[in-house]
């Protein structure tokens, strides 16, 4: 911890020192004498760099090759020598931009190397062209055709107003850097550049530096000035041939409209290269012969002078092998009507070689029928595929339940630490004193518990039941041994019946509603082996459970008797646990034949 707040008290110090250093050279700067002197025109292009003193405009190969990019800062002094940082938006930081230079510009510049801890002081003065004798000073702007040669003149070569001029050669600056020739296409010669072939990526920006001196006698660093002159070339074509050419519409057109709805032609135009360029497009209505409707359309092309900012966009037109730009023009309609439908409207395009035309005529967009019936069937189609899809799975919601847990869920009944899949209760014998007939029936029931049921949901569907005959041992106590063995299972089973309703047995749901409550993965399942009517003397625990817990009807009138509906057996199994054996498929196989079992000739006796 010491030694990183060592570290950064460090790096605290050198900062200050830093800027402190940096202040400083900025005031040994504005106090000292200038470093470089120029000259610029008034109401031209015009930058400074930042050298540093000990480089030589003459000799430097690049003009920001000693300085240190991204840490240039630009000052502006003052009559009392105060300092104010210029917000310098230009992409160099070394270079600051005059765009153009003006009279009020004129003044003491310096510019600050952060790393290199100097700076450099730099006087400029800005004329009048009068004042420098440049009265017939070109245009910045210098257009050369490809494929042609050409000499290029430094601009200021004229500007003498009377002071000495070094003998010294002018220095050629292209895009920021020095300037060099590519003999033999391109050379120096007699203070000019001498392109013999143009092409494209000799357009840039230009600079051109001379030596003046106010003192024809002695010519010193103090009475030294740098005449500059900035300006910029393009590279273009001869002037096109070529009419315009309409892209959009292509000569004769027809599109489809709406009745009533606002519309918006547009016409777009290739313009091949004109140095004066001067483009007309407007659209045209024939046949008209109310005022409803007017068009509303952009103004036409005014004529424009191919300037820099036109000059980087050029394009070219393969098919023509021409360079043009392309222009957009709207007209529009408030509301198209049925008389918009009889009229014409024409593009007409115009450059110094002649004029192009282009038709439009509107058509009205009629309803496609054919695509609205086959719309609307696939919309009637997919309706009464979601409708019955929904009632399938309304109708099928447990069989659609069960297919999913035969094939995705996971086995419920692993390390869960209970032993059987579900209890079985029933009305046991001795419940009631009955008739023969009776007796009968009672067999019947006993019949479904301990026979039936285990033969379908142990056999065919692989769960383990816990019956009372079977799986406990005599001698124990009844009751606590009917809570300790429903706690063992994960499910109970009820075979409801009057007979049950009202005997002793009764005594088993009440158990097992009590034992959910401790033990929420306990559940319930209700058989209705016969209707019943709920006494009077039912625990009011055990009335609630009625109404609530889900129960299944057996509708066979005996065991005996074909069996039910395999419904019955998805419904018990739905609410059974999830446990896949060596008999789920044959299970499944069965519910999907919607066969229950297999038919057992022992329950046809």
């Amino acid at each position: 911890m010491k030694k990183e707040l060592l570290i950064a008290h460090c790096f605290f110090i050198l900062a200050i020192a830093g800027t402190k250093f940096t202040e400083s050279a900025l005031a040994g700067c504005s106090d000292g004498k200038p470093h470089l002197k120029y000259r610029a025109l008034n109401e031209e292009q015009f930058y400074l760099q930042c050298i540093l003193p000990q480089s030589s405009v003459q000799s430097s190969g690049y003009i920001f090759n000693q300085s240190t990019y991204n840490q240039v800062k630009w000052f502006r002094q003052h009559e009392n020598k105060k300092l104010i940082e210029l917000d310098n938006s230009s992409n160099d930081p070394n270079t600051l931009w005059f765009s153009p230079a003006r009279i009020g510009d004129s003044g003491t510049y310096i510019c600050s190397l952060r790393q290199e801890n100097v700076c450099v002081k730099i006087i400029l003065e800005v004329q009048a062209k009068e004042d420098a004798n440049c009265s017939d000073y070109r245009s910045s702007d210098l257009f050369l055709f490809i494929g042609t040669g050409r000499e290029i003149s430094c601009p200021a070569a004229s500007c003498d107003n009377g002071l000495w001029r070094s003998a010294e050669h002018v220095t050629w600056y292209k895009d920021n850097k020095r300037f060099i020739p590519l003999p033999p296409r391109s050379v120096i010669k007699h203070n000019r550049i001498k392109i013999l072939k143009i092409f494209k990526y000799d357009e840039g920006i230009y600079a051109c530096d001379y030596v003046q001196c106010d003192d024809t006698s002695l010519c010193e660093t103090n009475s030294k000035w740098i005449r500059r002159a900035v300006f910029k070339v393009c590279t273009i074509v001869d002037d096109t041939k070529y009419p315009p050419n309409i892209l959009d519409p292509p000569g004769d057109k027809t599109l489809e409209v709406k009745l009533g709805k606002p519309l918006e032609i547009k016409c777009k135009v290739l313009f091949g290269f004109e140095k004066n360029f001067f483009p007309q497009i407007q659209w045209l209505r024939k046949n008209r012969d109310s005022k409803s409707g007017q068009l509303e359309q952009n103004s036409s092309i005014l004529g424009v002078k191919r300037s820099w900012e036109q000059c980087k966009k050029i394009k070219v037109d393969e098919p023509n092998n021409l360079y043009g730009i392309t222009y957009h023009h709207v007209a529009k309609l408030n509301e198209v009507t049925e008389e918009d439908l009889h009229d014409i409207f024409i593009c007409h395009a115009t450059n110094s070689v002649g004029n192009s035309t282009a038709v439009l005529k509107l058509k009205e967009k009629k309803t496609d029928q054919v695509y609205f019936v086959y719309v609307l069937s696939i919309t009637v189609v997919l309706l009464l595929v979601v409708l019955g899809g929904s009632g399938f799975v309304y109708v099928y919601w447990i069989e659609v339940v069960l297919v999913y847990r035969n094939y995705f869920s996971k086995d419920e009944t692993l390390r869960d630490h209970k032993e059987f899949d579900a209890f079985v209760s029933y009305a046991k014998q001795g419940s009631f004193d009955y008739s023969d007939k009776e007796k009968e029936s009672y067999f019947e029931e006993e019949r479904f518990a301990v026979e039936y049921l285990p033969e379908v949901l142990e056999k065919v569907y692989g769960y383990k039941l816990c019956l009372i005959e079977r799986d406990i041992l005599p001698g124990g106590a009844y009751i606590e041994d009917i809570v300790k063995y429903i706690k063992r299972c994960r499910r109970a089973i009820f075979i409801l019946s009057p007979r049950y309703i009202n005997g002793p047995s009764i005594f088993e749901l009440e158990t097992a509603i009590k034992c959910t409550i401790e033990d929420n993965k306990l559940k319930l399942i209700l058989i209705k082996y016969k209707t019943f009517q709920e006494p009077n003397s039912l625990p009011p625990i055990v009335k609630k459970a009625l109404t609530v817990l889900p129960v299944v009807s057996w509708k066979a009138k005996s065991v005996s008797a074909t069996y039910p509906s395999y419904r019955f057996w998805n419904k018990i199994q739905y609410h059974m646990p999830v446990k896949k054996t060596k008999s789920w498929k044959e299970s499944s196989k069965i519910w999907f034949n919607g066969i229950v079992i297999k038919e057992h000739e022992h329950f046809r006796k």
